[in-house]
């Protein structure tokens, strides 16, 4: 496989509307509820939604 860009980042860098909870956030959800440790998914999570704030 060549080169690859996720469509998140693509929608991102488009600056179209990227699909944080769908994709990251309600995995995290259900994650923790679950009693799942997920301190990377934590932080690429808080990553993603601090990129997009400062887009706006």
């Amino acid at each position: 496989m060549g080169p690859y860009r996720p469509s998140s980042l693509i929608d991102f860098v488009e600056g179209r509307d990227v699909e944080v909870e769908g994709i990251w956030g309600e995995p995290l959800r259900r994650g923790l509820a679950a009693g799942v440790k997920m301190p990377e998914t934590e932080k690429l999570v808080a990553e993603i939604r601090s990129r997009i704030a400062a887009r706006a």
